[in-house]
């Protein structure tokens, strides 16, 4: 799958952002998924790899530019 910015990735951790974005914790977005925390924490650090980003702003900042926002 290739996400709108072109990036290639799996769904699974742009759904995690998504909650993210919405101002849900890892325990949170864990909770409703049915996830460890981990596995949510996991995912978004490979968001921030792949954009070269290190925080949850820079990603929303990221999308906005991409005007995925």
């Amino acid at each position: 799958m290739t996400h709108p910015t072109g990036m290639k990735h799996t769904p699974a951790p742009w759904v995690h952002y998504d909650d993210s974005n919405d101002g849900k914790t890892n325990r949170q977005i864990a909770g409703e998924l049915v996830l460890s925390e981990r596995t949510v924490a996991t995912h978004l650090d490979h968001i921030f790899a792949k954009l070269g980003v290190s925080t949850r702003t820079a990603v929303a900042a990221h999308a906005l530019r991409q005007g995925l926002a």
